[in-house]
């Protein structure tokens, strides 16, 4: 069994919306909440956001910044995981805690990268995920998918 692994290269706590990030080597996740400290530590779906280093460097190299650039803030960029391992229903372990990426991010229908025909690479590779097991993570924690869970909407088995 080939076990797919990855590193956490970044986390960043975000305590208002105007503020900048605050960078960190160390966080706790906390089960059904999300990231402690960050404004959307509050529940739900989108409890804490995810992004690959590839990404974030694509992201970053733009000359025209996406309308989501500035709205999509990730909590932990990960490298290493290929874009297959950041679906929905995916079941990540870093650190201590464990999580499960509930959905990609969307992309806005008046963003130029979509009027223009680009691809933006933010819609793969920008996640949500929701806490399901309280634990502290730190840069350059493994990150591993751990499973997947199976629902009947899911497009894992395609």
């Amino acid at each position: 069994l080939y076990i797919m692994e990855g590193k956490v290269c970044d986390l960043a706590v975000f305590i208002s919306k105007h503020d900048p990030p605050n960078h960190v080597k160390e966080a706790t996740l906390i089960q059904d909440l999300g990231m402690e400290g960050d404004r959307h530590c509050k529940g739900g779906d989108k409890q804490i956001s995810l992004i690959t280093k590839m990404a974030d460097d694509w992201k970053n190299a733009q000359r025209e910044e996406g309308l989501c650039f500035k709205k999509f803030k990730a909590n932990i960029v990960i490298d290493g995981l290929p874009e297959r391992e950041t679906r929905p229903d995916t079941v990540l372990q870093m650190g201590a805690a464990i999580v499960e990426i509930t959905t990609r991010k969307s992309c806005y229908e008046e963003c130029g990268f979509r009027h223009a025909g680009e691809e933006c690479v933010l819609r793969s590779q920008g996640m949500f995920a929701k806490v399901l097991k309280t634990g502290n993570i730190q840069v350059g924690d493994t990150v591993q998918v751990t499973g997947f869970k199976v629902n009947q909407e899911s497009d894992l088995l395609d």
